[in-house]
């Protein structure tokens, strides 16, 4: 929803509403590789759903 619209939303390597396609980082830390992430954001949502109070705590045991 974010990007939907955008300038990026016409580049054909952009997933919009996907997840990524190409590896990148973020602040200088290496992120998931993209045919990690789906497997990855089943673990993150799996963990956050079965917590008794939610919070928007990172996890970085499974990244």
């Amino acid at each position: 929803m974010l990007k939907n619209g955008t300038s990026d939303s016409g580049k054909d390597w952009f997933a919009v509403g996907d997840y990524k396609k190409f590896p990148n980082e973020v602040g200088g830390m290496d992120t998931a590789l993209p045919e990690e992430v789906a497997g990855k954001m089943k673990i993150l949502l799996t963990e956050y759903n079965v917590m008794k109070e939610k919070n928007l705590k990172i996890s970085w045991t499974f990244m």
